[in-house]
């Protein structure tokens, strides 16, 4: 049984050169222009230093290539995919093949996943050890003995997981995040009989580590294959903010700021002191969100403004997508003000600052102020002298 040829990584990393322009004189004396190299955010292959093929991607200047994401060299007196050879026989004490599959336990075997081309391996897990079990629901039932995967994509996107049992095997698969032995499952394959296929997507982070089990139902074992495949493409929860998106953190942990929609939210300690909370926003989009200055201490004081001298605050870093005017609505059940600073958040100027309601209750206040494409401003809602309270906050353009 054999890996494919993108059967694992680390990577072995050779420095892609980006290719040289010829220069030359114009006939105008004006500058030559320079063409673009690659389309940003695509995969091309490359040539690894052991002269096999890896993949690399271009960078978003559209000018040059992150590095060559390249496969170690396998152990090639090793011929079965993925069995350790220690020189000792575990049964004989004799010299020989220990016959201790690597991806038995975890960590597991690592495979790397481009999205230029499918990882196919075929193995066989009779004899592997029972060391997991899927969690509760359909994977529950996968107690046999397991392969383990540590899936690595070298790019963000869509990843669909195949395992292929072959004659009675009926296989299951799952999936854990963040920690091989006791992460959570984030997915499972349970569907089918003996010599059936088990299938799951799911969007997925560049560099980030996945872990895949192949397992057998009700103890089931047997020769499979497995397919992985990766869909480049951006989305909420990649780390990176893409147009429409409030914010976008990586990851899908509630109430540190950025929730599972890409719109600010909850109340994090970061949210009372600069640069505060990640807010984008983008031409033709409203972005609304709720907040609370509850949790958090008195921490900054309008200079210009002749309120918020007392009171709890919070502050949004938030980025223009668009040169214009930008509209703020703040409604709180308490009597608040807003005011806003440019760099540095701390000591900036401020800019403009209202506090129209005069009440001691709830109200609504507007700002509008002048914006450049890609220039954070920082925001502050704050209270009128002692008070605090809820509020939800609107930005368009």
């Amino acid at each position: 049984m054999r890996a494919s040829p993108f059967a694992a990584l680390p990577l072995l990393v050779a420095l892609a050169t980006p290719l040289l322009l010829p220069s030359g004189c114009s006939s105008g004396g004006s500058p030559p222009t320079t063409s673009r190299l690659c389309t940003p955010g695509n995969f091309v292959f490359c040539r690894c230093a052991d002269l096999s093929e890896g993949t690399k991607k271009c960078a978003d200047d559209g000018q040059s290539f992150d590095e060559c994401a390249c496969l170690p060299v396998e152990d090639t007196a090793i011929e079965d995919f993925g069995v350790e050879d220690t020189g000792v026989d575990p049964d004989t004490g004799t010299p020989g093949d220990t016959g201790v599959p690597k991806n038995d336990t975890c960590p597991g075997h690592v495979l790397a996943v481009d999205p230029v081309k499918d990882t196919v391996v075929d193995a066989d897990n009779t004899g592997a050890s029972a060391d997991y079990t899927g969690a509760t629901g359909a994977c529950a039932v996968g107690t046999g003995p397991e392969h383990v995967y540590a899936i690595i994509p070298t790019g963000s996107g869509s990843l669909t997981v195949t395992v292929t049992g072959k004659g009675t095997y009926d296989p299951t698969v799952y999936m854990r995040d963040t920690d091989c032995a006791t992460g959570p499952q984030v997915k499972c394959g349970e569907t089918t009989g003996a010599g059936g296929t088990e299938t799951f997507s799911l969007n997925v982070v560049t560099g980030k580590t996945y872990w895949v089990f192949v397992d057998g139902k009700a103890g089931s074992t047997g020769a499979y294959t497995l397919t992985a495949s990766l869909k480049a493409g951006s989305f909420c929860g990649d780390g990176k903010v893409d147009t429409g998106e409030g914010c976008d953190d990586g990851n899908k942990i509630a109430d540190d700021g950025c929730g599972n929609d890409c719109r600010p939210q909850g109340d994090p300690v970061a949210g009372g002191k600069c640069p505060g909370l990640p807010a984008h926003v983008w031409p033709g989009k409203t972005l609304s969100f709720t907040g609370s200055t509850n949790a958090y201490p008195n921490t900054y004081k309008a200079t210009v403004c002749t309120f918020g001298t007392a009171a709890q605050d919070r502050v949004y870093a938030v980025t223009a997508h668009q040169t214009g005017t930008l509209n703020v609505k703040l409604d709180a059940d308490f009597n608040a003000g807003l005011y806003v600073r440019a760099t540095p958040c701390e000591t900036g100027a401020e800019l403009k600052c209202v506090n129209d309601v005069t009440t001691t209750g709830a109200g609504i206040e507007t700002m509008s102020f002048p914006v450049t494409d890609g220039k954070t401003y920082y925001l502050f809602v704050d209270g009128v002298f002692s008070n605090k309270g809820n509020f939800t906050l609107t930005l368009n353009f």
